[in-house]
């Protein structure tokens, strides 16, 4: 859908923060543009909250992720100026930090390693 919706679009202009056409811009794809950057910014914002959570989980379960839990507070924490447009150099630095969160942890997982330091915690098998 935001292929279909930047393809759509003739020219770059500026509206309230939000990406608009020049010119012969419909209002539907006004009103696209504009729910899909309210949508981007819930969905980053709860990705962030979800990493402040997830921080004080990590440093409980130690080993490892004890390393990671402060990182994933600060991302999480910085995550929250998506609301804050003025903020765009946060913006550029928390969204690729976040990807390579995602990678880190991603390899984590598959590892088994946060498998097995959540056994050690819990004193369960993972199985």
């Amino acid at each position: 859908c935001a292929i279909a919706l930047v393809a759509s679009v003739s020219g770059g202009g500026r509206c309230g923060g939000i990406l608009v056409a020049e010119g012969a811009t419909s209002p539907f794809q006004e009103a696209a543009a504009m729910m899909r950057a309210a949508m981007g910014k819930v969905g980053f914002a709860a990705a962030g909250m979800a990493l402040i959570v997830a921080a004080r989980y990590q440093w409980k379960v130690g080993g490892a992720l004890r390393y990671l839990a402060p990182v994933s507070l600060a991302l999480g924490i910085a995550m929250q100026l998506i609301w804050i447009d003025d903020a765009t150099l946060a913006h550029r630095i928390t969204g690729p930090a976040f990807v390579l969160w995602l990678l880190v942890v991603g390899a984590m997982l598959l590892s088994g390693r946060t498998e097995r330091l959540f056994a050690e915690f819990t004193g369960r098998d993972s199985r």
